[in-house]
């Protein structure tokens, strides 16, 4: 099922709702204010992380310095 099948879907369910609380790049489908489906709505591209530089000792803690 591609995004607009999806849409299609949510939208052709009884009393079902669109609401955008997250901003315009996810719909939030809900009935009776409960949410069933999150939607976004465009191509998202991930984000370049960099890797985490930190040193922890054996026991998974940070040194302290």
């Amino acid at each position: 099922m591609n995004r607009t099948e999806a849409k299609h879907y949510c939208q052709a369910k009884p009393e079902a709702t669109v609401e955008y609380p997250f901003g315009p790049e996810v719909a939030v489908y809900k009935i009776h204010g409960k949410v069933f489906a999150l939607i976004p709505e465009a191509k998202q591209t991930a984000e370049k992380k960099k890797p985490c530089k930190r040193r922890f000792d054996a026991q998974g803690f940070k040194p302290q310095h």
